[in-house]
């Protein structure tokens, strides 16, 4: 077990000096010279990294579909430790902003920083980015009930743009439950503005999701 936490810690580690390379990336005006250092050096790690991937499939959970997940539920549990690698709030995924959620009440209330990856208007987050952020907020809402499942539906309304570099708070809340079908609501707020809401309609499979 030790070696395992030394492990995630590294990964860990791993992924947030990947997302700062991602933002040096994105905002650079390097010249040519440290652009091709950079390029060599990339690839060269690519190439080391790759000899130890894990061909798949994947999960959310865990790095592996096929290991036996042994969480309680996201209700007693910590939603980031539940989900490390999810493109939202995973500390394992480079891609993830990332999000910070906790479950309080059956809600999720979270916070988030967009950096310049997530551009999409000028100085303003990609409305695709807002609706990835919406379904993994909305999703674990459901989840957090006792009512997790696919994505049915997702209707977003974009109020104000969402300034890049702006805290964003985050807000879930559970809906009707109606058998395999759940629904579920949400909203971002910079400030005391109303950016964006969001509801979502989430199906249950027949068996339980594993």
């Amino acid at each position: 077990m030790p070696d395992q936490q030394l492990e995630s810690e590294r990964i860990e580690e791993l992924t947030r000096a990947l997302r700062g390379v991602m933002e040096r990336v994105r905002t650079t005006r390097a010249p040519a010279e440290v652009l091709d250092r950079a390029v060599l050096g990339l690839r060269a790690l690519d190439a080391e990294l790759e000899a130890h991937s894990h061909p798949g499939p994947y999960q959310q959970t865990m790095l592996d579909a096929s290991e036996d997940d042994a969480g309680e539920g996201l209700a007693v549990m910590d939603p980031e430790a539940f989900f490390p690698y999810s493109p939202v709030i995973g500390a394992r995924n480079p891609m993830a902003p990332p999000a910070r959620f906790e479950v309080s009440d059956g809600k999720i209330l979270g916070e988030v920083t967009f950096g310049p990856v997530f551009n999409g208007p000028p100085g303003s987050v990609h409305g695709g980015v807002t609706a990835l952020v919406f379904d993994e907020v909305l999703g674990c809402t459901a989840l957090a009930n006792g009512a997790g499942g696919y994505t049915g539906t997702l209707r977003i309304r974009y109020l104000k743009p969402i300034p890049i570099g702006a805290a964003v708070r985050l807000e879930g809340c559970m809906g009707k439950v109606d058998g395999r079908k759940a629904s579920a609501h949400g909203q971002m707020w910079v400030g005391d503005e109303l950016c964006a809401e969001a509801e979502g309609l989430f199906i249950q499979r027949k068996e339980p999701m594993g």
